[in-house]
């Protein structure tokens, strides 16, 4: 069952990002300058969510499109890290690891969750995105 939602999704992400190039649109600049977000979507990263779930009840997994400006910060990090001066690639774990941290932090703020809410909804419209990319698969 979950595969098929996954399907969908990448579907949906590939019409949203590929076709309709939302993340270039006026009404989700600022998602985008919050994500690191600029050039051609590439593919869909599927990361297992979660550590501590119990994998006989549930298994999270988060579904994130990947662009060329994300491939571009990661190899240049991973060139930095190893002193690399060719125009190798890599490095995509680590860099996922220092957004996850950012993220982290944000989620420490606790009892400020209803005005991330309500940022990540009025701010960044991810609720509209939200209603965008289902009209994708629909």
């Amino acid at each position: 069952m979950a595969s098929k939602i996954i399907e969908r999704t990448i579907i949906a992400f590939k019409d949203a990002f590929k076709v309709q190039k939302l993340h270039e649109c006026d009404n989700f600049n600022a998602l985008a300058v919050i994500t690191r977000t600029r050039g051609k979507y590439i593919k869909t990263l599927i990361l297992r969510a979660s550590a501590s779930e119990d994998i006989c009840e549930e298994y999270k997994i988060h579904l994130v499109p990947y662009f060329t400006s994300h491939e571009d910060e990661c190899g240049k990090r991973f060139r930095t890290l190893h002193g690399i001066t060719s125009e190798k690639k890599g490095g995509l774990l680590g860099w996922l690891g220092e957004r996850e941290n950012e993220v982290d932090k944000l989620l420490e703020l606790g009892p400020l969750k209803e005005k991330r809410d309500k940022f990540a909804n009025e701010n960044l419209k991810m609720a509209e995105l939200a209603k965008k990319l289902r009209a994708c698969v629909d």
